[in-house]
């Protein structure tokens, strides 16, 4: 049986969209649902490589948004 906080990520999985991802991703950290966090990271991460605008993206959270950037953009190897 789902525990509350189960179905309420579950519930807050089907929600996620560009208005309210940053606010649902903050809260995801605070509760502790790492299943929350990855679904929004990836919906961030698909966003950004398709230039889709995320309301409130000031309020992310910054190590996630550090991530996001690192894995959005490719890596250039400094070969000497």
């Amino acid at each position: 049986m789902d525990t509350l906080k189960e179905k309420i990520e579950n519930y807050l999985m089907e929600e996620i969209c560009e208005s309210n991802v940053c606010r649902i991703v903050n809260c995801s950290i605070l509760s502790n649902s790492p299943k929350l966090y990855q679904k929004c990271g990836n919906f961030l991460k698909n966003a950004l490589e398709n230039g889709t605008p995320i309301s409130d993206l000031e309020l992310i959270d910054k190590d996630l948004a550090v991530n996001l950037l690192k894995n959005v953009f490719c890596y250039v190897s400094k070969a000497l």
